[in-house]
C-alpha cells in the first residue's frame, strides 16, 4: 500500500554507511548459509519419508484386502449364496465373484475386482489345509451362514522390507493383520 505521497510506508528507508546508500536485507553469504542448512535437512528427511511412504502402501493394501473379505462375507450373508474370493498371483490381483473358479466368470457374477499397487506384491496365499502358493490362482469361499474357509495372504513391499500377513478367521470371517 502506498501513502498519498507515493512512498511505501512498510519499506525501510535508505541509510548511508561510509558514504554508500544501503537498504536493509540479507547478504548473499547469509542466503547461501540458509540454503545449505535447508539442503542438509532435506537430505536427511527425504529418505525417511520415502521409506515410510512405501510401508504405508503395504499397510493400505492389507487394509483393502481386509475390507474385500468383509464385502465378500456381507454378500454371502445377504444373498444367501456362496461368494468366492479369487487370487491371481501372476497378475497380482484378486476379485470377488458369485461363480465358482471352475466356471467361466460371467459379467454379472463379478462383485468387485482389486489390483495391487506396483509397490506391493502378493507373495503367497494359503487356503484351508492346502500348501501355500506363490504362483497361479487360488480361491477361497465365504458361506451364507457368515463363515468362510480359513486363509492367509502375505503382502510384501517391493521397495521396502515391510511384510504383512492377512489371516481370516474361519468362524467369524474377520481379518487379522500380522506383521
Amino acid at each position: 500500500m502506498t501513502s498519498p505521497t507515493g512512498s511505501n510506508p512498510t519499506r525501510q528507508p535508505a541509510r548511508r554507511v561510509n558514504g554508500l546508500t544501503t537498504r536493509g536485507g540479507f547478504t548473499l553469504v547469509e542466503l547461501t548459509i540458509v540454503m545449505f542448512v535447508l539442503a542438509t535437512i532435506m537430505a536427511v528427511v527425504v529418505p525417511y519419508f520415502v521409506h515410510y511412504y512405501h510401508q504405508a502402501r503395504v499397510d493400505a493394501a492389507a487394509r483393502e484386502l481386509g475390507t474385500a473379505t468383509q464385502l465378500a462375507r456381507l454378500h454371502a450373508i445377504t444373498r444367501q449364496k456362496t461368494v468366492w474370493l479369487e487370487f491371481d498371483l501372476d497378475r497380482q490381483m484378486y476379485w470377488l465373484s458369485r461363480s465358482s473358479p471352475d466356471e467361466a466368470l460371467a459379467e454379472d457374477a463379478l462383485i468387485a475386482a482389486f489390483e495391487l499397487p506396483g509397490t506391493v506384491r502378493l507373495a503367497a496365499v494359503q487356503t484351508g489345509d492346502r500348501p501355500p502358493r506363490d504362483a497361479g490362482q487360488v480361491a477361497t469361499r465365504f458361506f451364507p451362514n457368515g463363515t468362510c474357509e480359513e486363509f492367509w495372504a502375505m503382502l510384501r513391499g517391493t521397495r521396502s522390507p515391510r511384510t504383512i500377513t492377512v489371516w481370516l478367521d474361519p468362524v467369524t470371517a474377520r481379518p487379522a493383520w500380522i506383521d
